[in-house]
C-alpha cells in the first residue's frame, strides 16, 4: 500500500499514532531505551510527555527509529492499513466511530492508517476521527467519564454533521455534561 512515511506526517498526527499505539515502555523501547524510567515519581506526567515528546522528536530527525516504529505499527496494524485503503470513504465514519468507542492501541493504529494513506478522498474521515479522539480524550478528562458514556449519551461518535448544518435541538440536552 502507498503510505506516507512516519516522518512526513504533520505533528498532531504523529504525536497522536505514538500516544495511542504505544505504552510509554513501548515507545522508549522503539525509540530511545535510555528514557525508561522504572520507578513512578511525583512526576509521572511530566515524565510521561517527555517520553513521547522525546519519541516524537526522534521520529522526525532520524529515519532509523521512524522506521522501527513504521515496522511495529505495520506488525499490529497492518489489517487496519487495508482495511482503510479498500473502504470506501463514506462507510469508514461508522468504523472510525465503532474503534474509538472501543478504546485500545487500535485507535492508534487507526490514526496510523487514516493520517498516512495516500487517499485525497480521506480528508473528512482524517479531520473527523482526530476530533472524535480528542473530544473523547477530554470529555474522559473533565467529568471523567467511563469509556462509553459519551457515546451512550450520543455526543461522541455521530458524524451526521459532516457536510451539514446540525439543528441547536440536537446538542446535549444535559447542559453542563456531567452525569446526573
Amino acid at each position: 500500500m502507498n503510505q506516507t512515511p512516519l516522518q512526513e506526517l504533520d505533528c498532531h498526527s504523529l504525536f497522536l499514532i505514538l500516544a495511542l499505539a504505544f505504552d510509554r515502555h513501548e515507545i522508549a523501547l522503539l525509540t530511545d531505551p535510555s528514557r525508561i524510567q522504572s520507578e513512578c515519581t511525583s512526576f509521572e506526567i511530566a515524565i510521561h510527555y517527555a517520553v513521547f515528546a522525546n519519541a516524537h522528536r526522534l521520529c522526525r530527525e532520524n529515519r532509523k527509529v521512524a522506521e522501527r516504529v513504521e515496522s511495529r505499527l505495520r506488525f499490529c496494524y497492518g489489517d487496519l492499513v487495508e482495511e482503510v485503503e479498500l473502504e470506501a470513504a463514506a462507510q469508514l465514519f461508522g468504523r472510525v466511530s465503532e474503534i474509538v468507542r472501543k478504546g485500545g492501541s487500535r485507535v492508534g493504529g487507526l490514526v496510523w492508517a487514516v493520517a498516512s494513506s495516500a487517499r485525497t478522498d480521506l480528508d473528512q474521515v482524517r479531520t473527523y476521527l482526530s476530533g472524535l479522539v480528542v473530544l473523547r480524550g477530554l470529555q474522559r478528562l473533565a467529568f471523567d467519564l467511563p469509556l462509553d458514556s459519551a457515546f451512550q449519551r450520543g455526543v461522541v461518535g455521530d458524524s451526521s454533521f459532516l457536510g451539514t448544518t446540525r439543528d441547536q435541538g440536537s446538542t446535549n440536552q444535559e447542559g453542563s455534561g456531567k452525569e446526573k
